[in-house]
């Protein structure tokens, strides 16, 4: 029972002040517990979000090899060859071809190996692409295996190009062309022109 008279009332007001005040502290902590909820919730989406992006990311760069369940496909390039005059009608002539030649090759896992002792390197693959009419040389559709690949540590591999007559005429090579030395990144996807003259 609650006494009457001012005495009373001011207890009964101070009884219900002293109850609203609790509820609104109450209320305070739920509203700051929900903005944590809120504020972990988010973070947490934020980093979904920022594992997701990077995941994105990798799955991009390793589809740019492109793999199957037992090898995997170097990406597709172009090798233009460009003779000087004299040098594309000897080429004909002599009925000769030209020999664009591609070597793959990264550092091993196993730096032991007596092949990158020698060469500092491991090759991983080569592709021959003989030319006789045309003066373009496709690079497509070259396979590692999985050995292969796991057998080099860097994946960004690098690519030389070498290009030299066929020797159907003569047993010498007739002509000096500049190199392409790249990393398989910068390769890829691309046209590449290299200029070619007669040795002699």
């Amino acid at each position: 029972m609650y006494r009457t008279g001012r005495a009373g009332r001011t207890l009964w007001v101070m009884h219900f002040m002293n109850r609203d005040k609790v509820y609104f502290n109450l209320i305070i902590l739920c509203l700051a517990a929900i903005g944590c909820a809120s504020s972990n919730d988010q973070k947490n989406n934020e980093e979904k979000a920022l594992a997701s992006i990077e995941s994105k990311v990798e799955k991009e760069t390793n589809e740019s090899i492109l793999t199957d369940a037992d090898s995997i496909e170097i990406p597709s390039f172009e090798i233009e060859v460009s003779l000087t005059d004299d040098a594309e009608l000897k080429i004909r002539e002599l009925n000769e071809s030209i020999i664009v030649y591609a070597i793959f090759s990264g550092i091993p896992v196993d730096t032991a190996s007596e092949e990158f002792i020698e060469w500092e390197e491991l090759t991983i693959a080569t592709k021959k692409i003989e030319l006789t009419d045309s003066r373009v040389a496709y690079f497509s559709g070259i396979k590692l295996s999985k050995a292969e690949w796991n057998s080099i540590k860097e994946k960004n591999f690098e690519v030389l190009i070498n290009v030299y007559t066929g020797r159907r005429t003569s047993p010498n090579n007739l002509i000096t062309c500049d190199l392409l030395q790249d990393n398989i990144d910068n390769i890829k996807g691309r046209r590449f022109k290299l200029e070619g003259k007669l040795i002699y």
